[in-house]
């Protein structure tokens, strides 16, 4: 029996990792977009099956001082949101690069091209 292993890519954009296996990519946010940031107290995720397009707001932040949004940098579908992060916000800050928001099916792979490696 043959074992098939599928390597995951990583991508990064001016906010956003992206990593993907196959069809799928995890989101979350670089540590640099929220190293300045204050603690945040409330994230609100895109719904599971949501249809979301490249540049679409996707996700919004809140700290005690200011509201921050994010766009998603795929066009797909949720395929699920991470309620860990729903239920504490400040995991995006503690830990920005094992804090993924979302996940979601890529409809168009050549989006990937312009994000940067």
């Amino acid at each position: 029996m043959k074992k098939v292993i599928l390597m995951s890519e990583r991508y990064e954009n001016d906010t956003c990792w992206i990593e993907v296996e196959g069809n799928t990519a995890e989101i979350g946010l670089r540590k640099e977009a929220v190293e300045d940031a204050e603690e945040f107290v409330f994230v609100k995720l895109p719904e599971k099956d949501e249809r979301l397009s490249g540049g679409d707001v996707c996700v919004t932040l809140e700290s005690s001082k200011s509201t921050s949004e994010v766009e998603s940098p795929l066009t797909g579908r949720v395929t699920e949101n991470n309620d860990d992060v729903f239920m504490n916000p400040a995991l995006i800050n503690d830990s920005p690069e094992k804090s993924w928001l979302f996940r979601i099916e890529i409809e168009d792979h050549d989006e990937l091209r312009e994000l940067k490696d």
